[in-house]
């Protein structure tokens, strides 16, 4: 037998370990025919990849150049994107490219060389020069299964670069039956995009038109296209509002996009951990995530004054329109060990939504404050932000580039005691807004934890507790991380972190505040509540409710040197308590009052799944123990 196909078949394709660094070329050219329609054959390339020798790398272009499989070219797209190497084997890109071009192979194992030459151009720019060439030869006789793949692609590229020739091919799909919906929705997207980021009223609203246009041929050119039908449904709240056409029907109209965001959430998250780790197209979970946001905050709209619900609804439209797009247009880039390195964002601007998050959360901090016996310096406020936030949503230029200097003039009208604590709210939620531009890390970890939680039957086999604890989760990493970095002084409420007495250390009160605080500059605000009655025949720390069903935060302190697993046994049963009647995944944050030397450990080492099972039965709780370090110095007083 072969002494390369022996090797695979005695190791496993999955056998990371099978070196054939050592194995003669003719071999590996032997082993890649012989195995060229079996299983096996994905295990042999990526051994080869692996291997990085001259003769592997030559029968790497090799098994390119001949294989016809599908699936094996899907595997080869995955390998390509999860394990990169630095040096490429002579001819990668080329070589895919080439196989991508011959029309006589199957459509779809020359979409999936297509896009793992994508993945080889996202970060070598000789080689995107060489992509880029190949679309703009596109035929348009060619196969529409192959086609569409390639329009996708385009549209990508288009969301980071200009290139108005590519542009044109995009637009040519238009006519082409089978491609034509893709193309649409990609050319919408793109015309979304230039109408957030427009800073001028006629200039957004002709986006917005286009963009309404091109989702309503993208829907009628296929036989299902819900991402499409949700964009239209908010394209029409937008343009409704700008061309100052407000029907009566608003509400039913939010009423649609709820169902429509909660439904679509639900297919738009990773269903399994295979499609969370080999990720890199477009983010699907913070996408997944946004739909699910847009649907509770738009449900949350009150409706009792219709201007004020108009205003409400647009700026939250637009906010998730923002993520929805960056989300859905990222690229993720993985580092060796599969880990994600980096996030390549696309191009759209978000100062708009930047500034009406100011403006939207000292409105917010005013109605949750009664403020008595200030009420006219407060009325005149309200009366400045509505103004200011409607002149932004509309475009109107002095208006929309105005919105710091509104806050401003609005907190000077406050007493300086209630400005002070306004403005405090509003650094710690700039704050929390830069976590939109996500850190690649924070997602590594995210897609971590969801595979380790794909073990817990609610989260495999229920859609809904997937997308609902899948959001709950997120928020807690970004409050973990957020509160990894700041200073003592960044924001009002972290300085307990920093509380190194031991005569008059933190409480469990101090977490909770800044927890829920956190919250309540995310879409969860709206489902969050404080010391929930009732739950397991106790009081839960935080309860997030939503549709009948609920998930709880448990936090705690501890000042016992624990590890996860110790936090999990010491205070797992009582957080998976609150659970009994609902989904069996649940939160637990402890704040670490160990004196780790002013030091706390790497994000990584302080999150994980924990499963505890009480001993009144014999069912399985997962639950996410989350370590929050106090006893903090900073870096400069550390020794």
């Amino acid at each position: 037998m072969n002494p390369v196909v022996e090797k695979i078949f005695s190791r496993g394709s999955d056998d990371r370990d099978v070196d054939l660094s050592g194995e003669a070329l003719r071999d590996l050219l032997s082993a890649v025919d012989e195995l060229k329609d079996e299983a096996m054959a994905a295990g042999l390339f990526q051994a080869m990849w692996v291997a990085g020798s001259p003769d592997c790398d030559a029968a790497i272009v090799y098994n390119i150049e001949t294989a016809e499989d599908p699936g094996l070219l899907a595997e080869i797209a995955n390998i390509t994107a999860v394990e990169p190497r630095e040096h490429l084997p002579e001819r990668y890109s080329s070589s895919l490219l080439t196989l991508a071009s011959r029309q006589e192979r199957h459509p779809i194992a020359r979409a999936q060389a297509l896009k793992a030459a994508y993945i080889v151009a996202t970060t070598r720019p000789p080689d995107m020069r060489r992509l880029q060439a190949h679309l703009l030869d596109l035929a348009i006789d060619d196969h529409p299964d192959y086609l569409q793949h390639a329009a996708r692609i385009i549209g990508f590229i288009l969301a980071h670069v200009e290139d108005d020739e590519l542009l044109g091919v995009l637009d040519s799909f238009l006519e082409l039956d089978g491609v034509q919906s893709e193309a649409a929705t990609c050319l919408g997207m793109l015309a979304m995009a230039d109408g957030l980021g427009a800073n001028d009223q006629a200039e957004a609203i002709a986006a917005f038109e286009r963009s309404f246009n091109l989702m309503e041929q993208a829907i009628a050119t296929a036989e299902t296209r819900p991402d499409a039908e949700l964009y239209s449904l908010c394209l029409t709240v937008l343009l409704d509002f700008g061309r100052d056409q407000r029907k009566d029907e608003l509400g039913a109209l939010i009423d649609q996009i709820r169902k429509a965001a909660f439904a679509y959430s639900v297919i738009a998250f990773p269903s399994d951990d295979r499609s969370w780790s080999r990720q890199w197209m477009g983010l699907p979970q913070l996408e997944g995530m946004s739909w699910y946001e847009l649907a509770i905050r738009i449900g949350h709209v009150e409706r009792r004054f219709e201007s004020r619900a108009w205003l409400h609804a647009v700026r939250i439209i637009e906010d998730e329109l923002v993520k929805l797009y960056a989300a859905s247009r990222s690229l993720l880039c993985h580092a060796e060990d599969g880990g994600i390195e980096k996030i390549i964002r696309p191009r759209i601007s978000d100062e708009l939504q930047r500034d009406r998050a100011r403006l939207a959360l000292l409105e917010q901090w005013l109605d949750e404050n009664g403020l008595s016996g200030d009420e006219a310096s407060v009325a005149a406020v309200r009366g400045m932000i509505s103004e200011a936030m409607e002149g932004s949503l509309r475009r109107h230029p002095i208006e929309a580039a105005a919105s710091l200097e509104v806050v401003a003039t609005a907190l000077s009208h406050l007493s300086p005691e209630i400005g002070a604590r306004a403005g405090a709210v509003l650094r710690a939620s700039l704050v929390d807004f830069d976590l939109g531009a996500t850190d690649p890390v924070l997602i590594d970890i995210w897609s971590k934890l969801a595979r380790e939680l794909d073990r817990n039957d609610d989260y495999r086999t229920n859609a809904e507790a997937r997308s609902f604890f899948n959001t709950i989760l997120f928020t807690t990493l970004s409050f973990a991380f957020s509160r990894t970095n700041l200073t003592a002084g960044a924001i009002v409420g972290v300085d307990y972190l920093f509380n190194r007495d031991r005569t008059s250390p933190p409480l469990e009160k101090d977490l909770q505040k800044d927890f829920f605080s956190f919250i309540q500059s995310t879409a969860l605000r709206q489902i969050a509540m404080r010391e929930s009655s009732d739950r397991g025949g106790g009081r839960a720390d935080i309860d997030f409710v939503l549709n009948g069903m609920n998930v709880v935060a448990e936090l705690k302190k501890t000042d016992a040197d624990h590890d996860l697993e110790g936090l999990a046994k010491t205070y797992g049963l009582q957080t998976a308590a609150y659970q009994r009647s609902s989904y069996t995944l649940c939160v637990l944050m402890v704040l670490d009052l160990v004196d780790r030397r002013g030091t706390a450990a790497h994000i990584r080492e302080r999150v994980s799944v924990q499963e505890v099972i009480p001993p009144a039965g014999n069912t399985r709780y997962s639950v996410v123990v989350v370590r929050i370090q106090g006893m903090l110095k900073a870096p400069n007083e550390l020794n």
